[in-house]
């Protein structure tokens, strides 16, 4: 679960109106163009934000609700932080729409004063009425700002919960393909040394006599054979595992609310263990090719 990223939030309108408000002599003047443009990407900006936050919290309520269905006893630990973090997503959350209807209203207020004006001097009566909608749109917008600061740091407490107690785990599938890829190829190489080395067993055999140190050398070798057989046939079954995994996932990260998590967790246990029986079996055969090698050492020179 991705920690909610706030976004930048829309200026202060003490910035952007700047350029829209110039003075001629001792008159103030308003460009009302320039004005209605400054407020509409306010409005977008803000707009954007709350919907944003709107997916966010609709996301974290899902997850809360999915993981309260699982009865587990860290979610139970735990569970009611979460929901006093969410209710207090869900108050700031009720804020930003609030503030968001109150800048729509007073952009469309200032709308309808501009209609058919280029500009709106300090000497006409509209001038106190857009000072004053210009300051509740102000006002809006900060209130949004501080809004959307609390709500991200609830919504980042959630996530940081989750995510510290463990009550979401993930898993790429992809990644574990990969793993075992590499897993095969290297069983592949290791197969191939193993082979190697038995065919210059089998030649030390046929260059020794019948006797004792020929009779051990042969129990040896069956070892050897054994081990590499044990190795191969085990090995084989990863490419098998691969195949399940991707039927199994489509190759598409899941997490652990998912149906198709526990098929895929035994899968991955299934590869672990596999990868620990190889290692032990080349552990074996490295331990018994050295042991073969040194009975080899008894054999009398010719």
């Amino acid at each position: 679960m991705r920690n909610w990223i706030w976004m930048r939030p829309p200026l202060s309108l003490a910035c952007l109106i700047v350029l829209t408000l110039t003075a001629c002599a001792s008159v103030q003047v308003y460009d009302m163009n320039q004005t209605q443009q400054t407020l509409s990407e306010a409005v977008q900006k803000n707009d954007a934000m709350v919907q944003k936050a709107t997916a966010d919290f609709d996301e974290k309520k899902r997850l809360i609700d999915n993981l309260s269905r699982t009865k587990s006893p860290a979610f139970r630990t735990n569970e009611t932080e979460l929901r006093s973090l969410l209710a207090s997503m869900k108050t700031h959350l009720n804020l930003l729409e609030s503030h968001r209807k109150t800048a729509g209203t007073a952009n469309s207020e200032l709308v309808a004063l501009a209609y058919n004006r280029q500009e709106i001097r300090s000497n006409q009566p509209e001038h106190a009425q857009v000072q004053n909608t210009l300051g509740e749109f102000q006002k809006a917008i900060a209130d949004s700002n501080q809004a959307m600061l609390i709500y991200s740091r609830e919504s980042n407490a959630l996530t940081d919960l989750v995510d510290k107690n463990k009550l979401l785990l993930h898993f790429d599938p992809a990644l574990f393909v990969r793993r075992i890829q590499t897993s095969i190829t290297n069983a592949q190489e290791t197969s191939a040394n193993f082979q190697l080395e038995l065919d210059r067993a089998e030649q030390q055999l046929e260059q020794s006599q019948a006797g004792a140190v020929r009779r051990r050398l042969e129990n040896i070798s069956t070892s050897l054979q054994d081990s590499a057989q044990s190795y191969t046939a085990r090995a084989q079954r990863l490419q098998i595992l691969a195949k399940q995994m991707r039927d199994v996932t489509n190759d598409v990260p899941i997490n652990s609310l998912d149906p198709e998590w526990p098929r895929s967790q035994s899968i991955l246990k299934e590869y672990e263990a596999i990868n620990a029986e190889l290692a032990q079996t080349q552990a074996k055969f490295t331990a018994t090719l050295e042991n073969f090698r040194l009975v080899a050492r008894e054999i009398p020179e010719n």
